[in-house]
């Protein structure tokens, strides 16, 4: 069985996939919020990741944006998801 852990290593790279910021200097991987694991994951076992944009806040400091990133990660064949979670990506400006 894959162990939860394995699951949320993967998430930052999936939603990189589908989520790009054109002027972002770096991409911080910065939290992770309410994680669940309703079903497991065996070994062999194909996952796909669903990921939206919860929210977005501009950083008090005017250096970059924090975004909430909702996680849904689909087991083929399993009708509950193997993993929901809130990750928080902090997307930096260049600085002078």
């Amino acid at each position: 069985m894959a162990h939860g852990l394995l699951l949320l290593a993967l998430l930052p790279g999936l939603a990189a996939e589908v989520l790009t910021v054109d002027d972002a200097a770096a991409r911080i991987n910065y939290g992770i919020d309410r994680v669940r694991f309703p079903q497991a994951v065996r070994a062999g076992g194909r996952v796909r990741d669903h990921v939206s944009i919860e929210r977005a806040e501009e950083r008090a400091d005017g250096r970059g944006v924090l975004a909430h990133l909702a996680h849904r990660l689909e087991l083929e064949g399993a009708e509950a998801p193997a993993c929901v979670a809130v990750t928080l990506t902090l997307f930096t400006r260049e600085t002078s």
